[in-house]
């Protein structure tokens, strides 16, 4: 017997994430499938247990699985640890960089 889901696209957060880039807030992510979106096309480390803890909460969210704000933390701490990798990995090009030219 086969089930049929219903997707909940438009399920939004209570308050939205705001994200950017180099300390400007360049977009606002408002519930699950949006950051779902933003994980897949805007985040540079896809892998890891921030980022697989939060793209599952969000897929689950999106199927009324579970309580979208529970998607939103786990989101918010995915993006986070993100934001982190992309500094150090920027600053230790910088390093190499500099080591390098001299």
């Amino acid at each position: 017997m086969s089930v049929i889901v219903e997707l909940q696209f438009s399920t939004r957060w209570t308050r939205p994430v705001h994200v950017g880039d180099d300390h400007r807030i360049t977009g606002v992510v408002v519930g699950p499938s949006d950051a779902l979106r933003f994980m897949s096309t805007r985040f540079s480390f896809r892998r890891g247990t921030s980022f697989l803890l939060a793209q599952r909460a969000c897929c689950e969210a999106v199927a009324g699985k579970t309580d979208p704000e529970h998607a939103r933390r786990l989101f918010m701490s995915a993006y986070a640890e993100d934001c982190v990798r992309r500094c150090l990995l920027a600053e230790a090009d910088a390093t190499l960089t500099e080591t390098t030219s001299n």
